[in-house]
């Protein structure tokens, strides 16, 4: 989480040198935009603590099996990604620059529905980290398998594994790029964030497969709303 503050703080400075270097940019609305990055970054991470505070157990072991049941060990590709440090960088730099990737979108493409989207995903998240309580291989199977339970006390690492909130912001920088360098760039960091999210033990495939119909609704709600700001402006709604 302090990394991913960081970011969001970087993204927040790059809103507003760019918005000063443009001649066209409304400043006060990239002076708010930039402060609400770095606010939502940190209140997301207060907020998931009430979460912890209330789910002292957790869902892992019954995840884990999801995945292995499906074929798939995320502890296998954990341990490829830390056999090589390069690795490890490379992939904590993808999982946690999410908020530097979105301030360079938005200052590039200025689209208020990615924006949006993103806000909107943050927020219909945290439900479900709380009926779905779990933190990830690295901080609740670190002993497996000397022991094998089916709720597994994790201390005050925070519930927000499902769904991954990493690879469905990924996936909203995808879809709501307007550009082709932004279109490749965003699938290509898709797929980093694939490989950082279950690489580095921060969640379970099944995180990843929920994520992708969540992100789905998250766009319809977001261009839904996107929709009703544009229409209730005065000019004609196209």
């Amino acid at each position: 989480m302090p990394q991913f503050l960081l970011y969001a703080l970087f993204g927040s400075v790059l809103i507003v040198l760019c918005s000063f270097l443009s001649a066209h940019a409304d400043r006060y609305i990239d002076f708010c935009i930039a402060t609400g990055l770095s606010i939502f970054a940190l209140a997301g991470g207060l907020l998931l603590w009430p979460v912890t505070f209330l789910h002292p157990t957790t869902m892992d072991w019954s995840f884990y099996r999801a995945d292995l049941a499906l074929g798939l060990d995320p502890l296998r590709l954990c341990r490829w990604v830390s056999s090589a440090h390069w690795r490890l960088s490379v992939l904590t730099v993808a999982y946690n620059c999410i908020p530097l990737v979105l301030a360079v979108q938005y200052v590039a493409e200025r689209s208020t529905l990615l924006l949006r989207a993103c806000i909107l995903g943050g927020l219909l998240a945290l439900p479900f980290y709380s009926l779905f309580p779990a933190v990830g291989p690295a901080h609740a199977l670190a002993g497996y398998p000397s022991a094998a339970i089916a709720l597994t006390a994790v201390g005050d690492a925070p519930r927000n594994c499902m769904p991954s909130m990493h690879l469905a912001w990924a996936l909203l920088l995808a879809w709501n790029a307007t550009s082709l360098p932004f279109r490749l760039f965003g699938w290509v960091f898709v797929g980093l964030t694939v490989l950082a999210t279950i690489g580095l033990g921060e969640h379970y495939y099944i995180d990843l497969i929920a994520a992708v119909p969540f992100s789905y609704l998250v766009q319809k709600l977001a261009y839904r709303w996107h929709r009703m700001k544009q229409c209730s402006r005065p000019a004609p709604c196209v």
